[in-house]
């Protein structure tokens, strides 16, 4: 059947703020297109899906796994867009690696002082 609808959901979540749009969509409907269909865009303007700098780009899943925009929904998928990182995990574990290391420094040079 090609002209059948889709049932999916398009989410986006923040900190202290989520929307969850329930969206009807034809079949062959891409991610990209899902997400311009739910007008999500237009509520949250930082959503910045092209941005050449991967920290500043918001990926897109299904259901927790990494999918591109050119990807085909299929019926009761949930689209999801994800906040871009502020750093990369390699960052933020080298950051609480070198956080620690001061703290065990301090703890032993209190002791010891």
């Amino acid at each position: 059947m090609p002209n059948e609808s889709l049932a999916i959901e398009v989410v986006y979540a923040q900190k202290h703020q989520y929307q969850i749009i329930a969206l009807s969509v034809p079949q062959g409907t891409t991610i990209e297109q899902a997400i311009i269909q739910s007008q999500i865009l237009a509520a949250f303007p930082q959503i910045d899906l092209y941005a050449n700098e991967p920290t500043l780009r918001n990926c897109v899943g299904i259901f927790n796994q990494i999918k591109q925009l050119d990807e085909v929904v299929k019926a009761g998928d949930r689209v999801e867009i994800y906040c871009p990182l502020p750093q990369s995990a390699i960052e933020a574990r080298k950051a609480r690696a070198k956080a620690q290391r001061k703290a065990k420094l301090q703890k032993k040079a209190a002791r010891l002082g």
